[in-house]
């Protein structure tokens, strides 16, 4: 499949590092599994529509996970590894940064399925002079909840009338390297919070942000069981001890955070009436009927409930998830 041409089509083809972590899939999946969710994601990289010359992948790894490094070497030669000690979700997309050398940096997570013109997309992104490309990420369906989910995990990243970027999930992203050059994840946020931090501070620096939709992953199902509540509530957590550390410039609720109890109660009301907003605004991408909308309102309450309780755990003991 030949490379579709763009505004821009007399700029050369650019190279595409791809970065893809192993935080999440080394910690949310049995080993077997885990090893066949970044199987599936790098066969589906080769398979790519855009030139393999003009492509890089790394991948990288904790240093405690030399099973890892056997299962690469073996069934994927070509790839590069690169290793950090007690490597966090973010701290290994900021080495990705440091260790490749594209002219855009793509970010995906290992148990992430993209579409096969995955990476053509991100270069008609930087033929058109874009800063940075969000794409859309939705779970893949094997799961019943997986419609639901998707909305509140995800579905906070979509476009403005001129098409750029309300936010960003590293899931699912890339940059120009001068980008990433002046700006890293920030390193007090653990996971949950630090897409949005890095996305404001982008956004106040006038960089240029849009979103594909048609530049989509499928992501792997990882909140099986109860793992959802725990997810949600760990982002509640996470928010609080972030607007503790952070400038109110760039997180409007650290401003607040001396109110104490009352900031979880505040987040709560907050992003139950934003998913309200955006289920009725943004239905056609969020893929929502409109006699759907009170139930994905319940599921928001719900959702957002279990965030509340985080921020007040870490009211309590802000190294509580740290420590367990």
């Amino acid at each position: 499949m030949a490379v579709k041409e763009s505004p821009a089509a007399g700029i050369e083809l650019p190279t595409i590092s791809v970065v893809i972590e192993t935080y999440t899939i080394t910690r949310e999946y049995p080993l077997k599994e885990g090893q066949a969710q970044l199987a599936s994601v790098l066969d589906r990289l080769e398979q790519q529509s855009y030139p393999r010359d003009r492509t890089e992948i790394l991948v990288v790894l904790d240093q405690a996970a030399s099973e890892w490094e056997q299962f690469l070497q073996t069934d994927y030669p070509r790839v590069r590894t690169a290793f950090i000690r007690n490597g966090t979700y973010l701290s290994m997309k900021n080495l990705g940064f440091e260790l490749t050398r594209g002219d855009m940096i793509a970010l995906i997570d290992g148990d992430c399925f993209p579409v096969a013109d995955w990476l053509e997309r991100i270069a008609a992104a930087y033929r058109a002079g874009a800063d940075a490309v969000a794409g859309k990420t939705r779970y893949r369906p094997e799961h019943p909840f997986a419609e639901t989910f998707s909305v509140f995990d995800f579905g906070h990243v979509q476009a403005d009338r001129l098409g750029k970027t309300f936010a960003f999930n590293a899931n699912n992203l890339a940059f120009r390297r001068s980008v990433v050059t002046n700006h890293r994840f920030d390193s007090q946020a653990k996971r949950n919070g630090g897409c949005f931090l890095l996305w404001r501070k982008l956004k106040l620096a006038n960089y240029d942000m849009i979103y594909d939709p048609k530049m989509f992953v499928g992501h792997g199902n990882d909140y099986w069981k109860l793992g959802f509540v725990r997810k949600h509530v760990e982002r509640g957590f996470d928010a609080i001890n972030l607007f503790r550390t952070s400038d109110p410039a760039l997180l409007e609720g650290a401003r607040y955070i001396r109110f104490g109890p009352l900031v979880p109660l505040g987040m709560f009301a907050s992003r139950v009436l934003f998913d309200l907003r955006r289920i009725v605004s943004n239905r056609q991408d969020l893929g929502i009927q409109l006699v759907a909308v009170p139930y994905y309102f319940a599921a928001s309450v719900f959702i957002r409930s279990l965030e509340a309780l985080g921020g007040m755990i870490a009211l309590w003991n802000p190294e509580y998830f740290y420590e367990h």
